[in-house]
């Protein structure tokens, strides 16, 4: 028989969707039951009474009893959805299958698979359940909202914002979609756009805690952490089991130097959510920069356990045995992070002071090269470029690193005093004297002065009247030393 149109009594007292209406829905359905054990209308009934309640297994036997007596489309769809908020997937899918095979025309039941390819990761075949039920209905929001978190899911980003964006025409009051658009314009650091867009959100809906915790990380991003730690106890005030409220202010004290409220907050996303590799990530850094190796050893390795493809975790190990001195583990670890993402330039310039340090002055001068390749522009690693050619006596690839080093970066004072130092070495007196001088004018410590008085590359140079006089110089504008 049909349940399409339930039973009248279930129309009324479910329109209501209050408690007792509810409760005496269940009673009334199961007296008619009672008398007819094949009336797949109440059984509906009582189901839908019991999935409202929350009732879902005993909503799943009444679907199945129903399912018993007829094969409808909308019953699969019922029990599908069910199964899924139950995140049983498997029955869910199996569900859904029956429902598009029954129904292939009905939008509704495309979407209701899709779901359950989203949950189950496979994102590619939610796309496609979605594109089919925009095929049937192209003004469906469900299907273009869903299938743009699909294609974000996948970093197919601009598909995605043409998503949200086609929601929006529809809905301009959809927050949902406001927020995945924001997410977007966060990923590509257009932060003023996503914060605008999680305004929206939070606007449309001042309880979604996930658009606060996105607002104020794109704040952050930005350098406002006063707005910033804002949103995110607003949004732990809302949620206070929200995971990534608690990464978001950890990071903003990180920025605050308030290191004890940090690490409460990484402690907290920890146990709110043990899979999060940030968290476990963040932690670790910061127990690196308070000295605590071991502690930061053992969240490392929680993170590469997690995500042993995340190049990250090895980094962020091969700087504690770096700064503990064992370069040998060092190495293996900024390997290991390398093989993982190739294009790290910052384990590459690790692993070269590594291999430094171990006299492996060839594999060093590679490791260099490489990060330049990466990051050209970076000033400090043709200046440490420089400075191993410079302690492998090889002064005119010095020279010339330390040249560029000064042209990306003028106020860098050491370059200048190295290059003064090396073209002393060749008799380049009135060459080196320059490049002193450039040193000495950067020089607000002192420590380039005290370090010409003393350092015997500028030898060469001490039986120059210059020289005294530059150091004459600089000696009378030096503040007085305490004491």
């Amino acid at each position: 028989m049909p349940v399409t149109s339930t039973f009248s009594l279930s129309s009324y007292l479910l329109s209501k969707k209050t408690m007792n209406s509810l409760q005496q829905a269940i009673i009334d359905f199961t007296a008619v039951i009672k008398q007819d054990a094949a009336n797949a209308a109440a059984l509906v009934g009582r189901g839908d009474a019991h999935a409202e309640l929350g009732h879902y297994e005993q909503a799943i036997a009444d679907y199945s009893a129903a399912l018993q007596l007829t094969s409808e489309d909308s019953l699969f769809y019922r029990r599908g959805t069910l199964y899924r908020k139950m995140k049983s997937f498997e029955p869910a899918l199996a569900d859904f299958d029956r429902a598009v095979q029954l129904e292939p025309n009905n939008a509704k039941n495309w979407v209701g698979r899709g779901n359950i390819h989203y949950e189950r990761q496979e994102f590619e075949r939610a796309i496609a359940d979605y594109t089919t039920a925009l095929e049937l209905d192209p003004s469906y929001p469900a299907a273009l909202y869903n299938r743009g978190k699909c294609y974000a899911e996948i970093e197919a980003d601009a598909a995605a914002l043409a998503d949200f964006e086609a929601v929006l025409r529809l809905n301009p009051e959809d927050g949902a979609a406001y927020l995945g658009r924001g997410r977007l314009y966060a990923k590509k650091g257009d932060y003023r756009q996503a914060i605008a867009d999680y305004t929206q959100a939070i606007t449309l809906d001042p309880t979604d805690s996930l658009a606060l915790v996105g607002r104020g990380s794109s704040y952050a991003e930005l350098g406002d952490y006063t707005l910033a730690l804002a949103d995110f106890e607003a949004a732990l005030q809302l949620d206070s089991q929200e995971a990534q409220a608690f990464m978001g202010r950890g990071l903003v004290r990180m920025q605050l130097a308030d290191l004890p409220g940090a690490m409460a907050d990484y402690d907290q996303a920890i146990r709110l959510q043990p899979q999060n590799v940030e968290a476990w990530l963040a932690r670790g850094t910061l127990h690196f920069q308070q000295g605590q190796a071991e502690r930061a050893l053992a969240d490392f390795a929680e993170a590469i356990r997690l995500e042993p493809q995340d190049a990250r975790g090895a980094f962020g190990r091969a700087l504690v045995y770096s700064q503990q001195g064992d370069h040998g583990r060092a190495v293996v670890n900024f390997s290991q992070a390398l093989r993982h993402n190739p294009e790290f330039g910052a384990a590459r310039v690790g692993r070269a002071k590594s291999y430094q340090r171990l006299g492996d002055f060839e594999r060093a001068l590679a490791d260099y090269t490489q990060a330049l390749a990466l990051n050209p522009l970076e000033a400090t690693i043709v200046y440490n470029r420089g400075l191993l050619y410079h302690n492998l006596d090889q002064p005119e690839a010095a020279l010339a690193d330390y040249a560029e080093a000064a042209r990306l970066n003028p106020q860098d004072r050491s370059a200048f005093y190295n290059m003064a130092c090396l073209l002393a070495g060749q008799n380049r007196v009135d060459e080196a004297l320059t490049y002193l001088h450039q040193a000495l004018v950067l020089d607000e410590t002192g420590e380039i002065l005290a370090g010409a008085q003393i350092d015997s590359d500028l030898d060469p140079l001490r039986a120059e009247p210059r020289f005294q006089a530059l150091l004459a110089e600089f000696s009378t504008e030096s503040p007085p030393a305490n004491g």
